[in-house]
C-alpha cells in the first residue's frame, strides 16, 4: 500500500489545481464568450450586458473584451446585448466613434473588408432603439471574419459616425 506523507496530498492537490488552471486558460482564442470577464457579473454569475443603458461600466468592459483595447473618449452611446442560448450565441454592440477607432477594431480582430455587404440571417433577431437591422443592412462600409464557429461583422455609418458589431456562432 502506498503511504503518503503529509506533504504529498498537498502537492497532489496543488498539481491538480495547476492543471485545471491551465485547461481554463487554453480556451479557444476565437471564442469571444470565453474572454468575458466574470468579475463584472450579475448575482447569478452571468456576465452583464446593458442593452437598456449606454456607457455603463459593464458595457465599457465588454468593449475592451471584444476589441482588446479600452474605449477612447470618442466612443459614446455604447450599448451591448447578448443572447447566450445553450447552442448558439450572438452579441450586438453599437456605439458612436471615429473612423480611426473602427480601423483599430478591424486590425485588432483581423477583419476583412466586405466586398459585397453580407447580411447575416439573424441580424434582426433582437431589435433595440440603438439597433435597426434594416438600417445596418443598408450600410456600405463593413468588415467581417467568417471562420468555423465564429462569424464577426462590423459596419460603420460614416454620416452618423456610428459602428455596429455583430458576433455570432451561428
Amino acid at each position: 500500500m502506498l503511504r503518503l506523507s503529509p506533504s504529498k496530498p498537498v502537492l497532489i492537490l496543488l498539481l491538480f489545481m495547476a492543471a485545471c488552471q491551465g485547461i481554463d486558460n487554453n480556451q479557444d482564442s476565437r471564442s469571444t464568450a470565453g474572454k468575458l470577464n466574470n468579475q463584472d457579473s450579475k448575482s447569478d454569475g452571468t456576465v452583464r450586458f446593458d442593452a437598456d443603458r449606454s456607457d455603463t461600466k459593464s458595457n465599457k468592459q465588454r468593449f475592451s473584451e471584444f476589441f482588446r483595447f479600452q474605449p477612447g473618449p470618442d466612443v459614446k452611446n455604447l450599448y451591448c446585448f447578448a443572447a447566450n442560448p445553450e447552442v448558439q450565441s450572438c452579441y450586438q454592440l453599437s456605439f458612436e466613434c471615429s473612423y480611426a477607432t473602427v480601423q483599430k477594431i478591424v486590425q485588432s480582430l483581423g477583419l476583412d473588408k466586405m466586398e459585397s455587404m453580407l447580411k447575416p440571417a439573424n441580424l434582426n433577431r433582437h431589435e433595440f432603439s440603438w439597433w435597426h437591422a434594416e438600417s445596418i443592412a443598408g450600410l456600405h462600409t463593413g468588415w467581417n471574419k467568417i471562420e468555423e464557429g465564429l462569424n464577426q461583422y462590423l459596419w460603420y455609418d460614416d454620416a452618423a459616425g456610428k459602428a455596429y458589431f455583430f458576433d455570432t456562432d451561428e
